[in-house]
């Protein structure tokens, strides 16, 4: 039996992805936990939280969502062209593999990192 914080930690979690407003969240999770006091009870009273949080209209997409994303993808891009490019032709080994994509794969990593937790302090916001 889980408790009704787990229903509204999941349920903030989908209205935060679907761009509600913070403060359109805040009052949907004070309904739900004033109206249920259970998980179970909360499913049977407003269905599970991502379909509850379906029924409301999607808000609009914050600029720059997933701007760190694209940016760190671009510049992995670019540092592999770069790096194709101008290496030595007749060097191989580890060191030419890791010169070439460990870089770029750690700025995508920064990216997704980056824009998760600018994601998580949306969520955050909300409580």
């Amino acid at each position: 039996m889980s408790s009704v914080a787990t229903y509204i930690d999941e349920l903030r979690t989908s209205l935060t992805s679907r761009h509600i407003a913070i403060d359109t969240i805040r009052d949907i999770v004070r309904e739900v936990d004033s109206e249920s006091s259970s998980y179970e009870e909360a499913t049977s009273s407003f269905g599970t939280p991502g379909e509850y949080a379906k029924s409301f209209p999607e808000g609009k997409k914050p600029k720059g969502s997933a701007a760190f994303l694209a940016a760190a993808v671009i510049l992995a891009v670019l540092w592999v062209l770069i790096q194709l490019i101008t290496r030595d032709k007749n060097s191989e080994g580890l060191a030419n593999f890791a010169m070439t994509w460990l870089p770029a794969w750690g700025l995508i990593a920064l990216g997704i990192t980056i824009d998760f937790s600018r994601f998580l302090a949306r969520v955050r916001k909300s409580r």
